[in-house]
């Protein structure tokens, strides 16, 4: 494969705070992202203020690191004056790129801050290169990728489109595509794309199978993924023309910054050296050094996450949540006193890793089981040899520890270490003293005329000072390259370091040293301006003459693929019943679509009376013949495409097409570009489906709802992080004929590439072998309050993991309609006939005047098992940015019209009409109870409790001096 056209790829680095970002450069980044206060999804780091984002930028070209800014989260249209005010301040600062997430945030770059380069952020759910053609034309530069994408997938990617690729190579995994987690928000009203992230994935969970617990053992973090290590497939990601590898972690440390930053500088450098000469300096063995050493620091367990295909055995095992540090080897024998605890502990090294090291200082973990509570540790105060391959570490003992029977054969982790703390602090000081730019000068003089020093950079800047006075000749001894040298190399304390050095000198010569140190400053001064007001260029990333060969690659078999050629062998008897057009926007059954996911709820939508019906099924066979009995009953179909679709998935528009429904749901930027092309290769004339966009496309703000519209489609949903007030005020804005409004759903709090079903019901790898359990059971997931949330697969066998509790929006369904709004929707889960029909009836009374929208709550709660939320807004957020050269502009919710924005003052704020927990209220007669939160009560249809497990603090890591697991 050429290398034409093939740029060396970015080491991109985290800092979430000052100290990171030193350790970042130090460490050998070429660039960094990074957050201010507000508008950034790591909104609990430290961040950096905006009156200091100049000095920041310019301090990073001088270093000749990029700097790639977050702005990536959705924005409210209440925030939007500030926004754009904050992205002002931002072009004035000049960063290399801003990391965005919201369509109408890129409107607004290109209009506030034309000359910044956009970036698209993993938040966007770009998985296919439908999606990246789709971006370029907005004028994004760039696409951070999900992190889901296999390596034959990212080369598909890489080979259909243009714009440059990033890819996550390290760090903590998000088990839902990111941009696709609404579980902080349902369960505490807090948002993940808000930058409010509660790590719910992180919490233990029960697995219930067609309504029974289902024994996992020690096996309780189900959502847990273990990081990310791809340090491995750099090789391969840099032949594909990768432009960056992203590092995870603006919310860990400057010591796991350095140690990753090291890694990944030490990996791309071999790499990038053996494709240019075929030898590199950097032997395997440091790699695996330094990968120890990242570790160390922080690890939950390395994977290389999807990077080497889908293996849902592996991403996640279900047995920690957090660091446990280095394995080392397991308890032989316990020696215990009053005060202390001999542990003999027999090493157990991984032969393909370099040996790990006990020393007095280092704390361990003691592991009994995999539980959390059974995990105990201390820090060794002494240390002696006991044996071959065998230690004999000394704790101090207190009431916390178990038995010393029960701690034999125990596995032993290193959680810390002095040693690693001492080892990585010179990242933290002064950056100069572990990276330096390396200079070369020229020097020329002639008799009368001054001398002249030019300086250049790496990049070909070059600087050139001049003596104060002409040169002379000299009496003795005069310049020389020795003198010279050693006056212009005296750069200690600056980033630079004299390399190669010319001279040209006409004569013997002098010039006073005096002068020679003053120019040797003043050369430096000017080699700093210069660095700190320019940037690095940007070309095409692809390697041109391996497009050709990437693109013929192949994706192996998919389960769309494997689903759709399954329901293409099937044929379907259906009549040409004639389509129901709905003429009366006022009719209830015109306006709501009932979303569908079995054929029993088809059926009781076609017996209430429903004349539109959307289907989401897993099996594309049961939807075909769904389609056909909505069809012969002249209902209106809305077919629902996936959440997600990755390279290889590309058949399933055509075969929902080829099903000629009425409309189809798109949930992803690439389904909508696809579409888009489509529609367009479609003969003059020919019936094609209506595009209705789905939540999971993220629009909150008019910007973002009139770029998403403007691209096709026909209605679009809203994002579920808006409350009520903040809904209606958006329908203020845009055209509320053109949006369609949940009336009643289950919110999907996690989209995971991960297959609990697979995972925990099968030894399968994928789809093909796990035997697909999701065909034959329901599952759901208990939490520490007792509520059981259903899982449900997909085609593509990705899972979504709903809430328990439903939510309705039937308190504000009049609000909704006086703004004109004209098309809703009911979203069924695992309701059976006669539940469906008695949901689509009450709120057809609501719809009719029969019945009030408190009435229908109060049936509502009686009738679900956790009752039913109406939601709850946002915490308050107020905006404390100091903008470049001016006060702080006032936030969202600080002007005198109240804390909801365009309320008046004192109205309160109404409940959220699509998330989060919200109040149970009253129970209705005949209610079942809910069990309180944290309860682990007996419910009375007889399920046990949730199990109860005691949380604990996130690791100190090795800086701290606290070993994990104390008591």
């Amino acid at each position: 494969m050429s290398t034409d056209a093939l740029r060396k790829p970015e080491v991109l680095s985290p800092a979430g705070s000052r100290e990171s970002l030193t350790a970042a450069i130090a460490a050998g980044c070429d660039a960094v992202y990074f957050g201010i206060t507000d508008y950034n999804a790591r909104i609990r780091a430290q961040n950096f203020d905006l009156g200091d984002l100049p000095d920041v930028v310019k301090d990073l070209r001088r270093w000749g690191v990029k700097s790639c800014l977050t702005f990536n989260t959705l924005v409210f249209l209440e925030e939007e004056r500030a926004a754009k005010k904050v992205l002002e301040a931002i072009a004035l600062a000049g960063p290399d790129a801003l990391i965005v997430q919201d369509l109408g945030v890129v409107r607004w770059v290109r209009e506030v801050a034309p000359a910044i380069d956009v970036h698209a952020s993993t938040q966007m759910t770009i998985t296919s290169p439908d999606g990246v053609n789709l971006l370029e034309r907005l004028g994004v530069r760039r696409v951070v990728l999900a992190r889901e994408l296999t390596l034959p997938e990212i080369a598909k990617v890489r080979a259909m489109t243009r714009l440059e690729l990033e890819v996550f190579v390290h760090g903590a995994l998000c088990v839902s595509y990111s941009g696709q987690c609404l579980s902080s928000e349902a369960w505490g009203g807090r948002s993940a794309n808000r930058g409010q992230c509660a790590q719910a994935c992180r919490h233990p969970y029960d697995l219930f199978v067609d309504g029974d617990e289902h024994e996992l053992g020690d096996r309780a973090f189900l959502l847990s993924p273990r990081d990310l290590e791809g340090y491995r497939r750099i090789p391969e990601l840099t032949a594909l023309g990768i432009s960056a590898f992203k590092i995870e972690g603006r919310m860990k440390g400057p010591e796991y910054v350095a140690a990753a930053t090291s890694l990944y500088r030490a990996a791309v450098d071999r790499a990038w050296a053996l494709r240019e000469t075929g030898v590199s300096q950097v032997p395997p063995i440091r790699l695996a050094e330094l990968s120890q050493r990242t570790e160390a620091v922080y690890s939950r367990g390395a994977s290389e996450g999807f990077l080497g295909g889908v293996n849902h055995q592996v991403l996640v095992d279900g047995t920690t949540r957090s660091h446990r540090g280095l394995a080392y080897g397991r308890v032989a024998a316990v020696e215990p006193s009053r005060t202390r605890l001999g542990l003999i502990i027999e090493e157990h090294g991984d032969p393909g890793r370099p040996p790990i090291t006990l020393r007095a200082g280092d704390g361990l973990l003691v592991a009994l089981g995999v539980r959390e509570e059974d995990e105990f540790g201390g820090r060794i105060i002494e240390l002696t040899t006991s044996g071959p391959r065998r230690v004999r570490a000394v704790l101090h003992r207190d009431g916390g520890w178990p038995a010393p029977e029960k701690m034999v054969g125990a596995r032993i982790y290193r959680t810390s270490s002095p040693e690693l703390v001492q080892e990585l602090k010179p990242f933290t000081g002064r950056p100069e003293l572990m990276r330096q730019i390396t200079l070369r000068a020229e020097v020329r003089g002639t008799a009368g005329e001054p001398l002249l020093l030019t300086l250049r950079d790496p990049e070909g800047r070059e600087a050139t000072v001049v003596s104060s006075a002409p040169l002379e000749p000299a009496v003795g001894s005069g310049l020389d390259d020795q003198q010279l040298r050693e006056q212009f190399s005296r750069l200690g304390g600056t980033r630079y370091r004299l390399g190669a050095m010319t001279t040209q000198l006409d004569g013997v010569l002098f010039c006073p040293v005096s002068d020679l140190n003053r120019m040797r400053r003043d050369a430096v001064h000017a080699m700093e301006d210069l660095r700190g007001r320019s940037s690095m260029p940007v070309t095409d990333p692809r390697p041109a003459a391996a497009i050709a060969e990437v693109a013929a690659a192949t994706i192996e078999t998919s389960p769309v693929s494997w689903a759709i050629d399954r329901a293409e062998r099937i044929t379907t008897a259906g009549g040409e019943g004639e389509v129901a057009r709905g003429a009366d926007p006022a009719d209830y059954f015109d306006a709501v679509v009932v979303l569908c996911r079995t054929r029993e709820q088809v059926s009781a939508a076609i017996e209430s009376g429903a004349r539109r019906v959307a289907l989401d099924f897993l099996d594309l066979v049961g939807l075909k013949e769904a389609n056909a009995e909505l069809r012969s009953a002249g209902i209106r179909r809305t077919l629902a495409l996936p959440r997600v679709q990755k390279p290889g998935e590309e058949k399933i528009e055509s075969f929902f097409l080829g099903l000629e429904p009425d409309e189809i749901l798109v949930r992803n930027l690439g389904g909508v570009e696809r579409l888009a092309r489509l529609r367009a290769l479609a003969s003059e004339g020919a019936r094609f489906p209506a595009v209705v966009g789905d939540t999971s496309l993220n629009g909150v703000n008019p910007a973002a709802i009139d770029a998403l519209l403007d691209l096709g489609l026909a209605r679009l949903t809203p994002g579920f992080d808006l409350n009520a007030v903040q809904l209606l005020h958006l329908i203020e804005k845009v055209d509320a004929a053109r949006l369609e409004l949940p009336l009643h759903h289950h919110l999907p709090v996690f989209h995971t590439e991960h297959c609990v079903f697979a995972a925990f019901l099968s030894e399968g790898a994928d789809f093909r072998t796990c035997g697909r359990p999701c065909d034959r059971h329901q599952i759901a997931l208990r939490d520490r309050t007792g509520q059981h949330h259903p899982v449900v697969a997909d085609v593509g066998c990705r899972n979504t993991v709903w809430s328990a509790k439903p939510q309705s929006a039937v308190g504000h369904l009049e609000a909704f309609r006086r703004e004109g709004v004209r098309n809703f929707r009911l979203e069924l889960m695992h309701h059976d006939r006669p539940s469906t029909l008695w949901l689509i009836n009450t709120y057809r009374s609501v719809w009719l005047g029969r019945k009030s929208a408190t009435d229908a709550l109060a049936e509502m709660r009686a009738e679900a098992e956790y009752g039913i939320s109406t939601g709850s807004p946002e915490p308050p957020r107020k905006l404390a940015l100091k903008p470049v050269g001016g006060r702080r502009e006032l936030g969202a919710g600080e002007s005198s019209k109240g804390a909801a924005g365009n309320l008046p003052a004192g109205q309160p704020a109404v409940a959220k009409y699509s998330s989060t927990t919200g109040s149970r209220g009253k129970r209705a007669p005949g209610a079942r109870p809910t069990p309180a939160s944290g309860s682990g009560v007996t419910k009375p249809n007889g399920q046990k409790g949730p199990r109860q497990r005691p949380g604990r603090s996130s690791p100190s890591g090795p800086t701290s001096g606290k070993p994990r697991g104390g008591r």
